[in-house]
C-alpha cells in the first residue's frame, strides 16, 4: 500500500512537472520576420471575379538556416464601414522557379473563412488611411503542418481569397531586401511582379509538448489500473 502511494504520489509530481515545462517550452520563437505593418494601406486580394482580379498574392522569403515552421502570421487592412472579407483564405508555401513564375506548391495548408468572430483573428488597434476613410489592422495567425526549408534558398508564402463578396488588403511592410511580392492574375493564369512591395507577416515555429507527457499519463493509468484490482 505504502509502495502504491508513493508511485502515485511520484507520477503526479513527475506529471506536474513535466506539464509546467511543456506550457515554457511551447512558446513559439519566430524564425523569420517580414515586418510590421508600415501604415500604408496593403495590397489587395479581389478573390476570382473580373477581367484583371488578384486571386492570390505571394510574398517571398528565405531564411538564413535550415529550419522547420509550423505557424504562420500576416496583418491585413480591413475596413468595418463596408464589411469584413468573407470567402475562404487559402493558405500556400510554395518553392521559386525563378522569374515571375512561383514554383511548385510545397503546402497547402487548409483556410480561414472570413468572419468577425475568427478566433485567430485579433485587432491591433492599430489605423491607416485610405481612399474610403480610416481602417483597421489586424493580425492572424494559423498553425500548419511542419514545413522544412533550406538554408538560403527562396520560397514564397501565398494567400489565396476564393469566393469573396468582400475584399482583403494584406498589409504593407517597410522596404526590406526580399524580392517583394507577386500577384496572380486569376484570367490569364499567370504571375506578375507588383514593383517589389513588401508585406507584413512572420514564420514561426511551435514545440510539440514532450512526449513525457504520454509516459507518465501511462503511469497514473497504470495506477488507476492496480487500484480497480
Amino acid at each position: 500500500m505504502v509502495l502504491t502511494m508513493t508511485i502515485r504520489a511520484w507520477a503526479i509530481s513527475l506529471f506536474f512537472a513535466v506539464l509546467s515545462l511543456a506550457a515554457t517550452s511551447a512558446s513559439a520563437s519566430i524564425l523569420y520576420d517580414n515586418g510590421l505593418p508600415s501604415g500604408n494601406s496593403g495590397l489587395i486580394i479581389s478573390g476570382n471575379g473580373g477581367t484583371n482580379a488578384i486571386g492570390a498574392i505571394a510574398e517571398d522569403f528565405s531564411l538564413a538556416s535550415s529550419s522547420i515552421f509550423n505557424r504562420i502570421g500576416f496583418y491585413t487592412i480591413e475596413d468595418q464601414d463596408e464589411g469584413f472579407w468573407s470567402g475562404d483564405l487559402n493558405v500556400f508555401v510554395l518553392g521559386d522557379a525563378g522569374g515571375p513564375n512561383l514554383g511548385d506548391i510545397l503546402l497547402s495548408a487548409g483556410s480561414l473563412s472570413g468572419t468577425a468572430s475568427l478566433a485567430s483573428k485579433v485587432a491591433t488597434g492599430g489605423t491607416v488611411s485610405t481612399a474610403n476613410g480610416p481602417a483597421d489592422i489586424y493580425y492572424y495567425e494559423i498553425d500548419i503542418p511542419e514545413v522544412n526549408v533550406t538554408a538560403g534558398d527562396t520560397y514564397w508564402l501565398a494567400l489565396y481569397l476564393g469566393n469573396p463578396s468582400n475584399l482583403l488588403f494584406w498589409a504593407y511592410t517597410d522596404p526590406n531586401s526580399s524580392a517583394g511580392a507577386q500577384a496572380f492574375i486569376t484570367s490569364s493564369g499567370s504571375w506578375v511582379d507588383t514593383q517589389t512591395v513588401q508585406l507584413a507577416f512572420n514564420l514561426q515555429y511551435v514545440p510539440v509538448p514532450p512526449t513525457a507527457l504520454l509516459l507518465v499519463a501511462g503511469l497514473l493509468g497504470a495506477y488507476r489500473f492496480s487500484r480497480r484490482k
